[in-house]
């Protein structure tokens, strides 16, 4: 699927964090992040059911500016997980 960005959106991944067996935590450039569920995949790249089973595949993920990787066969681009993930709320303190 093809997402056409906005040019002001700095968009590079900069840390990802698996979270239970299914979740994938994104940190990006522009302060955003996104929790983005591996189930949403299923349908399109049905190949994604292997990280239920592999645990170990889902854990050890490691990632570019642009993609998560789960080996060398299942990517997902940063653009999927900004636009169909969830946005997880930035908390701030008061001093």
């Amino acid at each position: 699927m093809a997402y056409d960005l906005p040019e002001n959106l700095d968009l590079e991944l900069i840390n990802v964090e698996t979270s239970g067996d299914k979740n994938i935590i994104a940190e990006f450039t522009n302060g955003g992040k996104r929790v983005f569920n591996i189930e949403n995949m299923f349908d399109e790249r049905p190949e994604f059911k292997t990280l239920l089973i592999d645990k170990n595949m889902f854990k050890n993920i490691y990632f570019d500016k642009y993609s998560i990787y789960f080996g060398d066969e299942l990517d997902i681009s940063e653009c999927q997980i900004w636009f169909e993930g969830d946005v997880v709320p930035t908390t701030y303190q008061k001093f």
